[in-house]
C-alpha cells in the first residue's frame, strides 16, 4: 500500500468486501460476511498486508482506509504475487449549516454518493458504494469534509437526528472531480419539515404502526 507519491503506508486498514471463486466451472462473486475469509488486515511499516481465504479464489474486492487518505474500493487478483495499491488524499468539501440565516453549531452533516450502487459479477463495482461520511459543524456553522473519494457525485445534508427539532434540509448536490480539489457547497438551509404517519397491516391481519418525522432526506442517509 502506497500513497500517490509511492511512499508506503503503515496502519492502513484493508477490509474484504467480497471474493471471486469458480464453482462448477463458472465464475462466482460473493459479498458480505464470507465463511473462511479473514475479516480485516492492517498494513505493516512497509505498507504490506495479507488476507487469506480458506477456499480457492481468483480475486478479492477490497475496501482500503488509510489515515489522511480517501477510501478506495478495488478488485485485486489472488495469488503469490504482490499487488501495489495506490491511495490518494482525495478532495475536500466545505460549506455551512444555517437556520433562518443563523449558523447552526454542534450539528452533524452527512455525505453520501448520489449513486450508491453496489457490487456485481466478476468483482465489478457498480456506482459508488462508499459508506456515509459524517462531520460536525463549528461555532460558525461551517464544516469541512476531507479525504473525499473522486470522481463522485455527492449529496450533502444535515443529519435528521441532529436537526429534527429545527426542521430538515434538502440534499445539496456536488461533485468531486479530482484529487486535491476544494468544493464549496455554500449555505445549507434548514427548512420546515413534514411528518409521515401510517399503519402497516400484515397478511395475517396483524397491524403495526410507524411514524417518521420531518422528511427531507433520501432514505440512505438514515442507515447506520
Amino acid at each position: 500500500m502506497v500513497d500517490q507519491h509511492g511512499r508506503p503506508l503503515r496502519a492502513a486498514v484493508v477490509v474484504p468486501e467480497g471474493v471471486a471463486t469458480v464453482s462448477q466451472g463458472r465464475p462466482v462473486s460473493m459479498y458480505g460476511t464470507i465463511r473462511g475469509l479473514e475479516p480485516i488486515a492492517v498494513t505493516d511499516p512497509k505498507g504490506e498486508f495479507e488476507l487469506a481465504y480458506s477456499e480457492k479464489a481468483t480475486g478479492m474486492m477490497l475496501r482500503v482506509e488509510a489515515r489522511g487518505m480517501a477510501t478506495k474500493l478495488i478488485a485485486v487478483p489472488t495469488g503469490a504475487g504482490r499487488e501495489t495499491i495506490t491511495v490518494s488524499d482525495g478532495a475536500l468539501i466545505r460549506g455551512r449549516l444555517v437556520n433562518h440565516g443563523k449558523p447552526v453549531a454542534g450539528a452533524e452533516v452527512g455525505l453520501i454518493a448520489q449513486n450508491r450502487g453496489g457490487f456485481g459479477d466478476k468483482l465489478k463495482v457498480l456506482g459508488n458504494p462508499y459508506q456515509e461520511i459524517r462531520i460536525g459543524t463549528q461555532e460558525d456553522g461551517s464544516f469541512v469534509i476531507t479525504n473525499v473519494p473522486t470522481p463522485v457525485d455527492w449529496y450533502v445534508y444535515g443529519k435528521m437526528e441532529a436537526i429534527a427539532a429545527l426542521g430538515a434540509t434538502d440534499p445539496v448536490k456536488c461533485t468531486t472531480m479530482r484529487v486535491s480539489e476544494e468544493v464549496d457547497v455554500g449555505d445549507i438551509q434548514i427548512i420546515p419539515g413534514h411528518r409521515l404517519r401510517g399503519r402497516v397491516t400484515l397478511s395475517d391481519g396483524a397491524r403495526d404502526h410507524f411514524s417518521r418525522p420531518r422528511l427531507g432526506q433520501p432514505d440512505c442517509r438514515h442507515r447506520p
